[in-house]
C-alpha cells in the first residue's frame, strides 16, 4: 500500500470525521480534485462536500517553533493575547484588524499567523497607540 495513502479517508455526509480527529484547533487536511489538497475547519466540512471535496486525512504535527528569540510558541502566543488586551483598550478598530488576521471567521487561531514578526507588528501598533493617546510618555 502506498503509504501517503494509507490514512486517506472517503470525505461523505454519511461518514464525517470527528471533531476529535483534527488538529487542537479542529482542523483537517481535505482534497478535491479541482482545488487539491487544503486545510480546513471540522465545521466546514458539509460546505465542502457540496463543493466537491472527497477526501480528507489529519495534518501532521506543526514543526518546532524558529523563535530567534528564545521564545516558545505558547509565550508568543500569551504576548499576542496580552497584545491584543491591550489594543483593545486604545483602539478598537486596530483591535478588529489585527483579530479578522489572526483568526478565521469561526474565531480559530490560524497557527501560521501567531509568529514573533505578527508580535512585533502588534505591539508596535499598541507602542504608537499608547503615544498618540498620551497614556505612554518616553523619558530621554
Amino acid at each position: 500500500m502506498n503509504e501517503a495513502f494509507e490514512h486517506c479517508y472517503d470525505l461523505t455526509t454519511e461518514h464525517l470525521p470527528g471533531i476529535d480527529q483534527g488538529d487542537a484547533y479542529g482542523d483537517l487536511l481535505v482534497y478535491s480534485a479541482k482545488s487539491g489538497w487544503c486545510m480546513a475547519h471540522y465545521s466546514e466540512l458539509p460546505d465542502l462536500i457540496e463543493e466537491g471535496y472527497t477526501h480528507w486525512t489529519f495534518l501532521p504535527p506543526p514543526p518546532p517553533s524558529r523563535s530567534t528569540s528564545g521564545m516558545s510558541q505558547e509565550e508568543i502566543d500569551r504576548s499576542i493575547l496580552k497584545a491584543l488586551d491591550n489594543l483593545n483598550k486604545v483602539n478598537m478598530v486596530l483591535h478588529d484588524y489585527w483579530f479578522s488576521t489572526l483568526c478565521d471567521q469561526y474565531e480559530n487561531k490560524l497557527i501560521h499567523k501567531w509568529t514573533e514578526k505578527t508580535l512585533k507588528e502588534i505591539e508596535n501598533d499598541v507602542m504608537n497607540q499608547f503615544i498618540e493617546d498620551g497614556t505612554f510618555t518616553s523619558s530621554m
